[in-house]
């Protein structure tokens, strides 16, 4: 039987891309909740490099950074041989700029051993705050009076993975460089009779992208902005994942579709640059007929303007 995860268990992962100037004050805060911490850099700049050696030695974390960006998913896995190299059984994931409650890392904790779920817990997601609204993403009516609810997928940022899950279901998958690498990583859990499950209790403030506020006969409609070069690794990714699991989570499959498809008419609507981003969507959707993943190359790249 698998031993829970504890304050002395459990390795934390970030990954940074060019983090803004809070990323100390929001590394602090991690670092503070758990029995190490990782950061691994995919800036490839010798100054962020150097902003951020300072503050890892000030908490006396870890750091790794890469000669190029080498995608969420190859950052991860390298966060995740050093968690296990330290021999902690147990990984919290974050994005740059997750800013966790103090009560993030026990309020894990708590969940893990109120579902019952032992073993076969994979990852459980911390439910969090969306900055841009202000509101859990998850109601607390969703969980139907309980303190967690099983879920298909939950985000990279504030989740805590077993590391004995991970050695069963493999790495990150490199291919899709970023975006849907969380997900594909809940797809495979699941696949392989693991549990996901997210906490009731809001345990972190997190931010989807950057989003845009606009009125339509009266009411507010609040939705997400990227670049060209996101949409492009959006639109592959997920129809990647729901090709592959139609069958298998035929609901998630369905929403992942609905969604993609209402994401598309609002950037279609609201928002700016909106040609390049429909060649980018549209090169992201021959990538995947053509199954070509990985990072998109430099033609790919002067195809969409970037």
């Amino acid at each position: 039987m698998t031993l829970g995860p504890d304050r002395g268990s459990i390795g934390a992962v970030v990954v940074t891309y060019h983090p803004d100037a809070g990323v100390g004050r929001r590394l602090e805060g991690i670092a503070a909740q758990v029995a190490g911490l990782v950061v691994v850099d995919n800036s490839a700049d010798a100054a962020v490099a150097g902003a951020l050696r300072s503050v890892t030695d000030r908490l006396g974390a870890h750091l790794v950074v890469n000669a190029e960006n080498l995608g969420v998913a190859a950052a991860l896995n390298a966060g995740v041989r050093w968690a296990v190299g330290q021999g902690y059984g147990w990984v919290l994931t974050l994005d740059q700029d997750s800013a966790p409650l103090p009560s993030l890392v026990d309020g894990l904790v708590t969940v893990f051993h109120a579902s019952g779920r032992g073993d076969r817990l994979g990852a459980i997601g911390a439910n969090y705050v969306n900055a841009p609204t202000s509101t859990p993403t998850h109601r607390p009516s969703w969980f139907r009076g309980c303190t967690w609810r099983e879920c298909t997928t939950v985000i990279t940022a504030g989740t805590l993975l077993s590391l004995r899950a991970f050695a069963t279901v493999g790495p990150f998958r490199d291919a899709f460089f970023i975006d849907s690498v969380d997900h594909d990583y809940c797809l495979r859990l699941r696949a392989l009779g693991f549990r996901v499950i997210v906490t009731r209790d809001a345990l972190l403030v997190h931010s989807v992208g950057d989003y845009e506020r606009v009125r339509v006969l009266g009411m507010e409609i609040a939705h997400s902005i990227h670049s060209p070069t996101r949409r492009y690794y959006i639109t592959r990714n997920r129809l990647v994942l729901i090709g592959e699991y139609a069958l298998k989570e035929p609901r998630w499959a369905l929403g992942q579709t609905r969604r993609l498809i209402q994401d598309t008419l609002l950037m279609v609507l609201f928002e700016r640059e909106r040609l390049r981003k429909i060649v980018a969507m549209g090169l992201g959707v021959w990538h995947f007929l053509r199954r070509r993943l990985g990072r998109l190359d430099a033609g790919g790249l002067r195809l969409i303007g970037a």
